[in-house]
């Protein structure tokens, strides 16, 4: 009859034993100490309107993406007696771990804020003065730091005329008393928020870097503002781009002309000197002709694939336009329109 070997007990409940006591070790590590903010910006800024539970910090901050484990923030919570944490504006740091995380909400003194609202805008003094207005900075300040080569290579290797790209429509909270370089870097930080993998994946798919995809969109944006004709017109000018053939905007020659209440273009307004003049360049301009809200960004991540090449205003003005495969039709759907503007007088 066989006997049970105690020895093999022993070795098996110390197999267990060590297990558990690796287990506890890496919890004591990895709850305290391991990263849990995991941002593609440096900085997420993050307001609390009204006492909130850790809790329901945690879910907000897994819900949108920030931090890796809502339950070890909570058991970080619990360990260091946090119980609320108090209205004001935080700053998450990317890589930060639960214990920063917690002593961050325990000891941060939030200070003064304001909404700035940035509508889209054209006119980029009007986008330095937007981002400027209820805060105590002079628009001077933000246009020097603007114009300095090293600092726009710092920042994040853009030059005076792509770095409008950062700039995303939307309402921001910001500190009342932040310098013209903490607000510049606030916004890029929400622009690297908003190029997440997903989009960053997309803009690859076109061929394109982040901030062309912005001047892009700035383009579509400027041609129509009926969503769903974006997709389509951005799939014009990519074809156009692959095929080397200029791009050949009018909305890039009002930009370059600066006369922004012009509603018709001359043939005279081709030959204007200017880098944003895609009659005469081939390629992306610059930087932006616009600074676009978010959902026309996303909407040339989803340009459509098709053959079209050109494109032009439909001639009952309603707002759309007509597609063409040749040149020929092209130019029948432009002289129909430009007979119709003839006829309305529209100059």
């Amino acid at each position: 009859m066989a006997t049970k070997n105690p020895n093999g007990r022993f070795h098996l409940l110390k197999i267990v034993l060590v297990g558990i006591g690796i287990l506890v070790l890496y919890l004591c590590y990895k709850i305290p100490l391991g990263s849990n903010v995991k941002i593609s910006a440096p900085t997420y800024y993050f307001y609390v309107s009204e006492n909130f539970s850790p809790e329901m910090i945690a879910d907000t901050l897994k819900e949108r993406g920030f931090i890796k484990s809502r339950w070890s923030f909570r058991t970080m919570a619990n360990i260091k007696d946090l119980n609320e944490i108090k209205p004001g504006m935080y700053e998450l740091k990317n890589h930060w771990n639960n214990n920063e995380l917690i002593n961050h909400f325990r000891e941060h003194q939030p200070k003064p804020t304001i909404f700035i609202k940035l509508p889209s805008l054209q006119n980029r003094n009007a986008v330095v003065n937007s981002i400027c207005k209820g805060t105590t900075i002079h628009p001077d300040e933000v246009w020097k730091l603007l114009n300095d080569k090293k600092y726009l290579k710092e920042l994040g290797g853009f030059t005076k005329e792509s770095v409008f790209c950062i700039f995303i429509p939307r309402n921001y909270r910001v500190y009342t008393n932040s310098s013209a370089k903490d607000l510049l870097e606030r916004f890029y930080n929400e622009y690297l928020l908003f190029w997440n993998a997903d989009r960053l994946d997309k803009a690859q798919d076109m061929g394109l870097k982040p901030w062309e995809v912005s001047i892009l969109s700035s383009i579509v944006y400027s041609e129509t503002k009926l969503e769903e004709e974006m997709p389509t017109i951005a799939g014009v000018y990519l074809n156009r781009i692959q095929l080397n053939m200029r791009l050949e905007s009018d909305p890039t020659l009002i930009y370059a002309s600066k006369k922004f209440d012009t509603k018709r273009v001359l043939l005279k307004d081709k030959n204007i000197n200017s880098p944003y003049n895609t009659y005469k360049n081939k390629g992306l301009p610059p930087g932006p002709i616009y600074i676009v809200p978010s959902k026309v960004i996303d909407q040339v991540l989803e340009y459509d694939g098709h053959d079209y090449l050109y494109f032009c205003a439909n001639y009952n003005l309603a707002g759309g336009h007509l597609f063409a495969e040749t040149y020929e039709e092209h130019k029948e759907n432009a002289q129909r329109y430009h007979e119709k503007l003839d006829e309305e007088n529209i100059f």
